[in-house]
């Protein structure tokens, strides 16, 4: 996943986060100054034993980054820590210096977190899908907790609206799904989306497959809080 950072005199400058899947390719959260010819690792309190999903940066302050872990894509035993207060989420406010875990979600057999989204949205709020989990923060991601309408079913991204701060939408295998309550409750897009939409293969074997509503992405140039998708 990438995520570049904006505001003037950062042309140039994103985070990438990658999953390993071998001690030759390990997972890491790597940031770029120059359009991804050099990279450089970051460390600064990030866990070295996960490979990373997910990163956001603030919109409102370029120096805020979110990076999310992927316990689940390493088939090593050495990647998947015992420890449960390993976080899912890590928090930088000083541009990917340092790190700080602010969110956990181990159980009592150890971390399997995976983190699929992460979405900042206005005036400090941020969402986050945690293991199919749909969490939010309202302090721009120094603390979490999972929306009392969390149980939206088989949520895959999470898109925060840029200017209405109670509003968000989550791309679901069912369709896509709204709350503008901040996520007290959630019901379908009423537009012309079609959940459960299927489509026949082009080749054999012609299979009928069900389509997936992957991602929601918001118009940068959105000109006032009425505006919508």
């Amino acid at each position: 996943r990438l995520a570049d950072v904006p505001g003037a005199g950062n042309s140039g400058v994103f985070y990438l986060a990658s999953s390993g899947f071998e001690p030759a390719t390990p997972g890491a959260l790597r940031k770029t100054l120059d359009d991804g010819a050099t990279f450089t690792s970051l460390g600064g309190g990030l866990s070295t034993l996960t490979g990373y999903n997910a990163v956001a940066v603030d919109p409102a302050d370029a120096n805020r980054v979110l990076a999310g872990t992927d316990f689940s894509s390493c088939p090593l035993a050495g990647c998947l820590p015992t420890d449960p207060s390993i976080p899912a989420l890590f928090r930088s406010i000083d541009g990917g210096s340092t790190w700080t875990g602010v969110f956990t979600n181990g159980g009592p057999t150890g971390v399997r977190s995976r983190v699929d989204s992460i979405s900042f949205g206005a005036a400090g709020n941020v969402y986050a899908v945690v293991d199919n989990v749909v969490l939010r923060s309202t302090d721009s991601g120094a603390t979490w907790a999972a929306v009392a309408g969390s149980t939206v079913a088989a949520p895959l991204r999470v898109s925060a609206h840029p200017t209405l701060a109670a509003t968000v939408f989550v791309s679901t295998s069912f369709g896509v799904q709204v709350s503008t309550n901040g996520g007290a409750s959630f019901g379908p897009v009423s537009t012309s989306l079609t959940p459960n939409g299927t489509y026949v293969e082009s080749v054999p074997p012609a299979r009928v497959l069900q389509a997936t509503v992957s991602n929601v992405a918001f118009d940068s140039g959105f000109p006032a809080a009425g505006s919508s998708i």
